[in-house]
């Protein structure tokens, strides 16, 4: 959602043709998503005609909203997030940060750079340099493996 004014939020149209793609969801991310759909019907059979957003399971509706059906607020939404790295006790950052871990998670699990950059909505892999970066992990990997090669037994 795009902010409208002081007070609302509206959805917009996606920036390029190619941003609508469907993207494979894990079967955990799928439950929870459901059970988050489960969450939202409880929320509008409590709330009642107070209820402000579209039915749950209208494909006009968000994912996330608050407990009467409205839009989450960006500032509540920042202000959560924060919240949730205090309480983990990791430093803070920006929400858009989590992209790049999520890059860099799937750089850690190999997956393909074409596949990166479909999953991520980007028209080159211009973008990996930007979003995915190189962990102790992985430079402990690339170590070992060189080291393999040039120090392994004669067969």
């Amino acid at each position: 959602p795009a902010q409208i004014g002081i007070s609302g939020l509206a959805l917009l149209p996606l920036k390029t043709a190619e941003s609508e793609r469907t993207i494979p969801i894990a079967p955990a991310v799928l439950q929870a998503l459901r059970g988050r759909l489960e969450s939202q019907r409880a929320d509008a059979a409590k709330a009642g005609s107070l209820w402000s957003g579209p039915p749950p399971g209208d494909p006009a509706r968000t994912v996330f909203s608050t407990p009467a059906g409205a839009r989450i607020d960006p500032k509540r939404d920042y202000d959560d997030w924060k919240a949730i790295l205090r309480r983990a006790g990791i430093p803070s950052a920006r929400l858009h940060d989590a992209r790049h871990t999520a890059a860099t998670l799937y750089l850690e699990a190999g997956i393909q750079e074409r596949v990166v950059q479909h999953q991520f909505g980007w028209s080159s892999g211009a973008m990996l340099p930007t979003y995915q970066h190189p962990t102790e992990a992985l430079a402990r990997a690339a170590s070992d493996t060189v080291s393999g090669g040039l120090f392994a037994e004669p067969q």
